[in-house]
């Protein structure tokens, strides 16, 4: 993210053009995309080690664009989302392991516009509120013990405390 771009070559150090795989130590597949001119293209999946999927994300020019859906190691919906640019964009949302909607943003290339956070029990968080891209929210834990807390100014995160 943020504009970083990977250029992937063979051998002969020329950019790859064709599928690429990743296994684990067992020969599992955990990763697999098409690169061409050595570059992310298309739609590229990963899996987890129990082998269900881990994420579906769409890349273009070695950036994600497109849509974007993670999953948790039980099978459940970890986060669904539209990237442009290789930036979030649009609405996203994020669920606990449980199922629970953690979060809905609302981005706008790669900045925060808004969010409403929830805690697992289904309860919203009253001292999570960004707005118009300036507050702050707290994350959770599966647990409901405070994760962090995050501060953002213009949509853009100014300060992140981490919960000892």
């Amino acid at each position: 993210m943020y504009g970083m771009i990977m250029l992937y070559v063979d051998k002969k150090e020329k950019p790859y053009t064709g599928w690429v795989k990743e296994e684990d130590e067992e020969g599992r597949l955990t990763k697999i995309g098409y690169l061409k001119d050595g570059q992310r293209q298309g739609v590229w999946r990963s899996w987890h080690a129990n082998g269900r999927k881990a994420t579906e994300i769409h890349w273009q020019n070695d950036q994600m664009d497109g849509p974007f859906e993670a999953w948790h190691e039980n099978g459940r919906v970890n986060a669904i989302g539209q990237t442009k640019d290789g930036e979030v964009d649009g609405e996203w949302k994020n669920y606990y392991s449980s199922g629970q909607l953690a979060e809905i943003t609302r981005n706008r290339v790669g900045h925060l516009v808004r969010i409403k956070v929830w805690h697992p029990d289904g309860q919203t968080c009253p001292v999570s509120e960004v707005e118009e891209g300036n507050g702050a929210y707290n994350l959770y834990e599966e647990n409901g013990t405070l994760k962090e807390r995050r501060v953002f100014r213009s949509g853009i995160q100014v300060k992140k405390v981490e919960k000892p």
